[in-house]
């Protein structure tokens, strides 16, 4: 089962909140202009290390490069879409084909 957590950008500091847990500061943070969560998907890079959140970019090779936050996604990166869109299955399934894995 797949571990429910999120982190937020912070657009005025360009720097990232990690871990953000709690009920009110989840529901605080959704409502301020600047501030953008990203849920875990429960996926992780290639190399077993990192967490794969929302809105994360990976390179071609299933690395994270970054965020939609703080870069431009290239010709061969993938996007990790949010849950409940359209294209997350194609997402996820894409980035399991690039080597991620399900962190159990």
């Amino acid at each position: 089962m797949r571990e429910i957590k999120f982190r937020a950008w912070n657009d005025e500091t360009k720097g990232m909140i990690p871990d953000v847990q709690n009920e009110i500061l989840i529901s605080a943070i959704s409502s301020i202009p600047g501030l953008y969560l990203m849920q875990y998907t429960g996926l992780k890079d290639k190399g077993g290390v990192a967490e794969v959140y929302e809105g994360d970019i990976l390179d071609e090779y299933g690395n994270i490069k970054g965020n939609i936050y703080q870069m431009d996604k290239g010709k061969t990166d993938t996007v990790i879409q949010g849950f409940g869109t359209k294209t997350w299955c194609s997402t996820h399934r894409r980035a399991i084909l690039l080597g991620c894995t399900d962190a159990e």
